[in-house]
């Protein structure tokens, strides 16, 4: 975890083990919110926040190329017009 995450959290009075538990705890629930459709819109955007978060703390490396996709992903789902019947 970057050094400058930590001191980020830190000033809320997280500890670095208690974010990594918050961020897989948020991943999960993106997950089964995306395979369910209960909330999905808002998930998508929230997960794409996520890792536009992690682009700008990370920096371009070839992990981030992978979540540039998952970016474009998430927000066709976020996006995407619904359907009428």
């Amino acid at each position: 975890m970057p050094a400058n995450v930590l001191l980020f959290v830190n000033n809320f009075g997280i500890n670095e083990i208690q974010f990594t538990y918050l961020n897989g705890i948020f991943e999960v629930v993106v997950g089964l919110s995306l395979l369910t459709g209960v909330f999905s819109r808002m998930f998508a955007f929230l997960a794409t926040l996520f890792l536009c978060t992690v682009i700008l703390f990370i920096g371009f490396n070839e992990v981030i190329v992978r979540d540039v996709g998952l970016i474009g992903g998430l927000m066709a789902i976020a996006l995407w017009p619904e359907r009428r019947m």
